[in-house]
């Protein structure tokens, strides 16, 4: 499992990637660790509801800066944890069709332990993953058997 298997993504867009500072960034990471990857209206409603600093961000830059957040976490993962690595790598391989920039930022601005806090922080996005699978699983089961 290789992050540069990713080929398909042009150079980085250095204007956005500029463009947003350390506030944004660090919200982003806290709304992804609460709300989970893919949730974008969701973080933009509770960004609109306490901080505001990501409520009128578009999706695509949202989504942008939230693939690298999730590429940095993949580069410090360490090497047994393949299972680990293989969900990371599927969340940036879903996007492949996505109109998305790629932005790329230094590691230390999603944190200076990134590389202490990127296992923990990968699990849980990957349990958020989960448990969105399993409530969308459960509403349409509702949803047939309801009908």
């Amino acid at each position: 499992m290789r992050l540069k298997d990713l080929s398909w993504r042009q150079s980085a867009d250095k204007a956005l990637a500029a463009k947003w500072g350390a506030m944004e960034k660090e919200t982003l990471k806290k709304y992804l660790l609460n709300y989970g990857y893919g949730r974008w209206s969701k973080i933009r409603q509770q960004s609109a509801s306490t901080c505001k600093i990501l409520k009128e961000k578009p999706e695509a830059e949202l989504h942008a800066f939230a693939n690298d957040f999730v590429r940095t976490l993949f580069y410090n993962q360490q090497t047994e944890k393949n299972e680990l690595k293989g969900f990371l790598l599927g969340l940036l391989e879903n996007d492949k069709d996505a109109e998305v920039p790629y932005v790329e930022n230094s590691q230390k601005d999603w944190g200076e332990l990134i590389s202490q806090r990127a296992t923990p922080w990968a699990k849980r996005l990957q349990l958020l993953h989960r448990v969105q699978g399993l409530i969308k699983t459960f509403k349409q089961a509702r949803k047939r058997f309801l009908a």
